[in-house]
């Protein structure tokens, strides 16, 4: 997919198991329409990372959220940002339940990465 006159789409990750950061890392960086602002943010900098870099999409890690209202909170703090939540086998009620708190999108960690891909250029 290319993107002829347009900027790349900026992305900031949060902190993930090893394997997955290293696996989102790779793919988007073998991606010339995104780029990567921040990657291996923890949970508890992850608002005031968005505040500096504004990206266009955040990958949040489901695990470290208190609670589905830590999206309610992002969502309408940065709603210029489309948050992608990645969850140990999120069930269709936890997803609907994130989207719900204001999710673009809502995937399992063990997703393939077209299907993250897809989400990204929502």
């Amino acid at each position: 997919m290319t993107l002829a006159n347009h900027q790349p789409i900026t992305l900031a990750v949060a902190q993930f198991e090893d394997i997955v950061s290293r696996g989102l890392q790779s793919f988007i960086d073998e991606d010339p329409n995104l780029r990567l602002v921040a990657t291996d943010v923890v949970q508890d900098q992850f608002s005031s990372m968005l505040s500096v870099q504004r990206p266009d999409v955040a990958i949040l890690n489901f695990g470290p959220l208190t609670s589905p209202g830590d999206l309610l909170d992002l969502h309408d703090a940065f709603p210029d940002t489309r948050l992608l939540v990645l969850a140990n086998n999120p069930s269709a009620a936890e997803c609907r339940q994130v989207i719900g708190f204001g999710a673009t999108a809502c995937l399992a960690k063990s997703a393939e990465a077209r299907d993250v891909l897809h989400a990204i250029y929502l």
